[in-house]
């Protein structure tokens, strides 16, 4: 009687764990994101000597753009989660291995390095901006809904 049963949508749920499954991945998330744009923010910072400056800008353009929608992002990412998923990809994988692979390259041969880098960190913008353009679009929609509901029109 006192065990708790799994949900019959999740069967590998864990005991206790129907209701704030859903809440706990994204916050996890969230954490995951916002650390992940911590970290970024002072690799940037500390390596900025090292980077060139339309490389380091690109990067920091991601990284706060990123930055922007933490505040609101478990909302946004209810109704978009595939944009969410490549503002995720782009800020806690693509973005720091590119940096530090660059980063590991000697000196000597980064500027030779430095134009492909400038290429990759351009397609990863592309993509970033336009998937954070959505999850804004996601806001905006919602905002002009409940100033409806409240007639502020």
């Amino acid at each position: 009687m006192g065990r708790a049963r799994r949900p019959w949508w999740n069967p590998f749920a864990s005991p206790g764990a129907a209701s704030s499954g859903h809440h706990d991945a994204a916050g996890e998330q969230h954490q995951s994101l916002t650390d992940s744009v911590e970290q970024l923010r002072t690799l940037l910072k500390v390596e900025r000597t090292r980077l060139r400056p339309d490389t380091w800008q690109r990067a920091s353009q991601i990284v706060e753009r990123t930055a922007e929608l933490l505040p609101q992002w478990t909302e946004l990412t209810e109704g978009r989660a595939a944009e969410a998923l490549v503002v995720e990809d782009v800020v806690c994988r693509h973005l720091p291995r590119r940096l530090e692979a660059f980063l590991a390259v000697p000196d000597s041969q980064k500027p030779t390095a430095a134009p492909e880098l400038l290429e990759q960190l351009e397609q990863l913008e592309q993509s970033h901006l336009k998937a954070v353009r959505r999850l804004h679009a996601v806001s905006r929609i919602r905002l002009e809904s409940l100033r409806a509901q409240r007639g502020d029109t």
